[in-house]
Order: structure tokens, then C-alpha cells, then sequence
């Protein structure tokens, strides 16, 4: 029996590459697993990915709704997956429309934290839980056209340490989680950026949806336990050797 059996797991930004796969592998790990997309549309074609499993229910709503992600939360949260993200538009700060900027700022940073309010409160009546960031590499190092993405990573990276220092007494495990370079839509786009292509990720770098997420579930572990608080990239031998797969990962 998986040490997730029956826990109560939300995933925002589930309904494709990393939170799909996520919300994909912890349902086979018998979990109980809710996930938010910004379109029902976008939610039903996830669910029929998955195969509608009886474990795992679909939201159509839009991080930066409070009221609408507090309804997803109470219905259980022993594991947040803070994942839903926006990549920005790939120009230059200065070409960067100030509403895309605070767009950018609004779902990857205030909306984050504001999801991460809710599970707290409800992990504090529970006893605990787990908060897992969706951050980046990028929240470490500027990268040229993604200005706004790596501004809002790295103020997600400070609130995972916020987060860490208030709570963990109150038991409340919290990670920040660099994914790696990720087959993903926002790889694409950065790929036809139009950045010279020596600055780019080569393609055979990129890791596909799936790896990522079994880093994610891991988390949701006590085996984890070692890093809470830690800001981890896919890539870190020690994460590897923790979760028995050294060597897996490597850029």
C-alpha cells in the first residue's frame, strides 16, 4: 500500500504536461486527487487523458479566484502541488506589455500564495500537510525574454522559505521543486523565441513530463523528509540517491 493511500491532494495547473502527468501518477498511488484548470473544456480533456478515474475530480477555475480555489481546498488538502504557471511572452522587459507583466506576477506569485493561505489554514486544523512550489531554474538565474517568469520564480523560491519558517513546527512540510528542462509547451515556446539556438536547451536534454512528476510524488513522501524546506532541482545527486535513482537525471 502506498503511504499516499487515501490522502487528499490538489493540484493547480493539472490539466497538461507536468500537472497532468502529476495528477496522473499520484491517482495510481491511490491517493484522492483534485486539480485545477482555467476551462472546462480544458479540465474534461484531462479527465478523459486519465481516463476518468473515480479518484481523481476535475475544477474549472482560475487561480486568482479566492473564493473558487478555498471551495477546491475544503474539500481536502494533506498535499498542495502549487504547479499552475504562466511562461510569459518571450520579449525583452522593456517590449514586455505591463499587463502581461502583471498577469505574470498575479498567477505565478500572489495567486500561488494565496492557494498556499488556504491549504495552510486547513493543514493547521489537520495537524500538517505538505506544500510543494513549482519554481524553476530560472528563479535562481536570469535568463534573456523571460524577465517577468524569472522575477515571479524567485519571489515563489523566497515564499517556500517564508512558508518553511513559520510552519514547520506546526508540521507542515514545505518544498520548492525545480522540474528541470521539460518537454513542455512552454519549452516550445521558448525554443521558437527567436534566441540563438547555442543559448537554447538541446533537445536531447529535455526530460519528458513523467520524470518530473515522480520527483513530485516522492515529495508527498516522509522519505523526503531530509529536504524539507529546500529549494531542489530534478538534477540534484542528492535528491537522486534519496529516491533510490542515482544517476537519472543529469544536464
Amino acid at each position: 500500500m502506498s503511504d499516499l493511500t487515501g490522502k487528499r491532494i490538489v493540484v493547480t495547473g493539472g490539466t497538461r504536461g507536468v500537472g497532468l502527468e502529476t495528477v496522473r501518477l499520484l491517482a495510481q498511488q491511490v491517493a484522492q486527487v483534485a486539480f485545477t484548470g482555467r476551462t472546462a473544456q480544458a479540465v474534461e480533456r484531462a479527465l478523459d487523458q486519465l481516463g476518468h478515474p473515480a479518484n481523481v475530480t476535475g475544477h474549472a477555475c482560475d487561480v486568482r479566484d479566492t473564493a473558487a480555489m478555498a471551495a477546491v481546498i475544503a474539500e481536502g488538502c494533506d498535499v498542495l502541488v502549487n504547479n499552475a504557471a504562466l511562461g510569459g511572452g518571450f520579449a525583452t522587459l522593456h517590449e514586455t506589455p505591463p499587463d502581461e507583466i502583471a498577469e505574470c506576477i498575479e498567477v505565478n506569485l500572489i495567486a500561488a500564495i494565496q492557494t498556499a493561505q488556504l491549504a495552510i489554514t486547513r493543514m493547521l486544523e489537520s495537524g500538517g500537510g505538505t506544500i510543494i512550489n513549482i519554481s524553476s531554474g530560472l528563479a535562481m538565474r536570469a535568463f534573456p525574454r523571460m524577465g517577468n517568469y524569472c522575477i515571479t520564480k524567485a519571489g515563489l523560491n523566497m515564499a517556500t522559505r517564508a512558508i518553511d519558517v513559520e510552519y514547520r513546527d506546526s508540521g507542515i512540510r514545505t518544498f520548492g521543486f525545480q522540474p528541470g528542462v521539460v518537454d513542455t509547451d512552454m519549452q516550445a515556446g521558448l525554443q521558437n523565441s527567436g534566441l540563438p539556438r547555442e543559448m537554447l536547451p538541446p533537445a536531447d536534454k529535455m526530460l519528458p513530463p513523467e520524470d518530473p512528476a515522480q520527483v513530485i510524488a516522492f515529495l508527498c513522501t516522509s522519505g523526503a523528509d531530509p529536504f524539507i524546506g529546500q529549494e531542489l532541482a530534478i538534477y540534484s545527486p542528492e535528491l537522486q540517491d534519496a529516491m533510490g535513482v542515482s544517476g537519472k537525471w543529469v544536464y
